[in-house]
């Protein structure tokens, strides 16, 4: 009887965003390859030692085991076909034995670096550089733990390699469901234009210069539609009219897509970064900041449109000539959904294969 592959994949808490789903997507690819697959969730939030004994570390404390207690061993939000554990910490009780064992977040890479060897050989996905936090220097002393590094993006790979001397195992970049995104009825002759932006208070999302553009970009256009989304509450005092769609996912992130003309991204830093990716799909326009994998996917001018972080000129000059060049926004909006064709999740999950079946 053939043995099946066991990997186990631990995250530090069930929680939303793309870095989760891209990673249970994996999951999921790998089980149809008749991988064994358990994805692990400590009911006690990991704290790193930044966190201080304070009212937010204990409201972060607090609210973890709550978000354990509604969502249990359950992704609401995602259609998994793998096994879901929920476990009282990172330990080995709590964790089977296995061929490999992925940490798949800076706080549980050391909790995995140190569970025996029988628990699986040991990986770490690396999903960003978090240069700006202030536990960077600690998440720095992770990345040179002795265990095999994989990297959703080509920019992590050349960073640990000429910032830190460490070598990357694979790059195993995100890829995508089009079907998910795409439209294939686009229609170009709205008279009315529209911009989409996803709102986040994260600081690296830099909502801030993204809400500085739109208000002056409504200014000289009043006649525009702006669409935000996301999943922080709606925001106030922007200085312009706008729709707000709070918790969009799935049906509802490719309805805003299918209407978006434009589509904004201004962060200043990014791990891989989905969305201008998930927008190419479905054929809008992207104007982005040059982060995550921005330089590698869109060319300046041939299939949208990239800016410096924090440019606010260039930002508004780039949206202006979009929103009245008729021709080049369709022209980017079709090599757009050409050129992100090749990110399919198929290459993806068969390196990530050849690498679990060569070690």
């Amino acid at each position: 009887m053939k043995h099946k592959i066991r990997i186990n994949i631990i995250f530090p808490y069930n929680s939303v965003g793309g870095a989760f789903r891209s990673t249970y997507e994996i999951a999921n690819r790998l089980k149809k390859l008749d991988y064994d697959v358990i994805v692990y969730f400590p009911f006690f939030p990991i704290m790193d030692e930044y966190k201080k004994i304070s009212f937010s570390s204990i409201n972060y404390f607090l609210r973890g085991i709550l978000r354990s207690l509604i969502r249990r061993n359950k992704i609401f939000w995602f259609d998994c076909n793998f096994d879901i554990k929920l476990i009282p910490y990172i330990n080995r009780k709590f964790i089977k034995d296995a061929d490999f064992v992925v940490a798949n977040h800076w706080l549980t890479a050391k909790p995995t670096y140190l569970l025996p060897r029988s628990k699986g050989k040991k990986f770490y996905f690396i999903r960003d550089i978090e240069q700006w936090a202030p536990y960077y220097e600690k998440e720095k002393e992770v990345f040179k733990l002795d265990m095999k590094r994989l990297v959703v993006a080509d920019w992590i790979k050349v960073f640990l390699k000429n910032e830190l001397n460490l070598e990357t195992e694979e790059v195993i970049t995100n890829g995508f469901n089009f079907s998910n995104f795409s439209v294939p009825h686009k229609n170009f002759n709205n008279k009315l234009i529209t911009i989409s932006m996803i709102f986040s208070n994260h600081p690296m999302k830099d909502a801030n210069s993204g809400a500085k553009v739109l208000k002056k970009i409504k200014k000289r256009f009043p006649d525009i539609k702006i669409i935000l989304f996301g999943f922080e509450r709606r925001p106030k005092n922007l200085g312009f009219d706008f729709e707000y769609i709070r918790g969009a996912a799935g049906e509802k992130v490719k309805e805003i897509y299918a209407q978006t003309d434009i589509f904004f991204c201004p962060s200043i830093q990014e791990g891989f970064h989905n969305p201008p990716s998930e927008a190419m799909a479905a054929k809008c326009a992207v104007l982005a900041t040059s982060v995550g994998s921005v330089p590698y996917t869109i060319k300046n001018m041939e299939n949208g449109i990239v800016v410096n972080s924090k440019d606010i000129d260039s930002m508004v000059q780039n949206m202006a000539l979009l929103i009245t060049d008729k021709s080049l926004r369709i022209s980017l909006s079709e090599a757009g959904f050409l050129s992100i064709q090749s990110l399919t999740w198929d290459k993806s999950i068969q390196k990530l294969d050849n690498l679990f079946k060569k070690i």
